[in-house]
């Protein structure tokens, strides 16, 4: 969840993924600043901006104390990474919304976990990432790429290359037994391990990452989101 505040024409958005306040410009269209929380691990209920400053009420994980934040707009950080992207809405006939829906269905089948992994996770020391098939991936991306159509966004791909991440993450939350940006460290998992796992779960400015848990077809996933 986010929450954003307005301040001499500018949007201040905080993340609780990315523990970030992004200033974005609404005449570029473009994130220009931001700040990383020097806390982590919270819930926020309310942002504020005054005289400069933006005041964060939150809660700290695993208490039950109310505390504020003041965040002083002057230490935000200049960025160029980070650009929002705008798009126009467009409108779809039911024949072609219907078309569309229909190739975007998924073309495997499956009945339980065992049928997604080309190759299984390892749950035991020496852990290992689990491997997905082929199918499950293209069904998975065919389903986001159907409603980012519908709502005229651009389609995506998959970034083969980071994919092993996320596997290494949903593998430290199954470990952990609790659904978490930031997994604790498993006992016995490398820190190089950690890392990547801690990554995929969203736990970093650099690559974020959607979980959940108790699904497992792709089109729910997707739905679910």
């Amino acid at each position: 969840m986010s929450y954003g505040c307005f301040y001499n024409g500018k949007l201040y958005i905080y993340g609780n993924v990315k523990n970030n306040i992004l200033e974005y410009d609404l005449l570029t269209e473009t994130v220009t600043k931001k700040y990383t929380l020097p806390i982590n691990d919270i819930t926020i209920y309310a942002t504020r901006v005054n005289d400069g400053k933006i005041y964060i009420i939150y809660k700290p994980k695993n208490q039950n104390t109310i505390n504020m934040l003041e965040v002083s707009i002057s230490k935000f950080k200049s960025i160029e990474d980070i650009v929002i992207d705008t798009h126009k809405t467009y409108e779809h006939t039911k024949e072609e919304i219907s078309q569309r829906y229909k190739s975007a269905m998924p073309k495997g089948e499956y009945k339980n976990y065992d049928d997604l992994f080309s190759t299984k996770p390892v749950t035991t020391v020496p852990y290992k990432e689990g491997v997905l098939k082929d199918q499950v991936k293209q069904d998975t991306l065919n389903q986001l790429n159907y409603y980012r159509w519908l709502y005229g966004i651009n389609s995506v791909t998959i970034n083969e290359s980071r994919m092993y991440k996320n596997a290494r993450g949903a593998l430290a939350m199954f470990l952990n037994k609790e659904l978490s940006h930031f997994p604790s460290k498993p006992s016995g998992m490398t820190d190089e391990f950690y890392q990547d796992a801690q990554e995929g779960t969203g736990a970093s400015l650099s690559y974020s990452g959607n979980i959940t848990s108790g699904y497992y077809m792709p089109y729910s996933i997707v739905r679910l989101y």
